[in-house]
């Protein structure tokens, strides 16, 4: 390094006082300073954008197959009897016949089944019935199926006839061939059921 002289004015001139010495080892760096104040509050959140346009509309998804068909219904039900003809005798049954008003077919029907009730059961005996169309047994060939109320039974039905059909205008007429023996049977409803 090369040494400065020193020199000073002094009004009229410079005076040289010596030489400049070298320059001094640096010192030791100083201590860290303080740090800085406390960081600032955070700022409040700015305002939400615009929300942008909606998008266009994707393409449609290819369409399943389709299911299999659940199982049909369950069958139709049978067609219930259309009407029943009811005959009926008095308390006090006897053998005879016609022993009710004779009833008026008012249109076509089929006999599907007959069936008796007597409050009073018959003793000694069954109570058999006759039921006459147009004056003639709807049991004219068999008369073994003739209605019966077994004696000491108070039901009887029968589904056996060798005749069924019914047209407007025949007439039903109702026969008792037979009566309990010690108790006739009493309080009887005979009905006719067709379809």
């Amino acid at each position: 390094m090369t040494l400065g002289v020193l020199k000073i004015w002094d009004g009229a001139g410079w005076l040289e006082i010596g030489t400049e010495g070298a320059q001094g080892e640096t010192g030791p760096q100083g201590a860290t300073g303080p740090s800085g104040g406390p960081q600032g509050e955070t700022g409040p959140q700015g305002i939400q954008g615009l929300t942008g346009p909606v998008g266009e509309t994707g393409a449609q998804g290819i369409t399943g197959p389709e299911g299999m068909t659940g199982p049909s219904g369950g069958p139709t039900g049978a067609t219930g009897p259309g009407m029943g003809i009811i005959v009926w005798t008095t308390k006090n049954l006897v053998a005879s016949a016609n022993v009710a008003p004779s009833f008026i077919v008012p249109r076509n029907f089929t006999i599907i089944k007959v069936y008796a009730y007597a409050r009073s059961a018959p003793d000694g005996d069954d109570i058999i019935f006759d039921i006459n169309k147009n004056g003639v047994s709807i049991w004219s060939i068999d008369q073994a199926n003739r209605l019966k109320i077994l004696d000491g039974a108070n039901t009887g039905e029968q589904t056996v006839f060798d005749t069924t059909d019914l047209a407007e205008y025949d007439r039903l007429d109702i026969d008792v061939d037979q009566v309990g023996s010690n108790i006739a049977g009493s309080d009887i409803t005979v009905e006719v059921r067709v379809t």
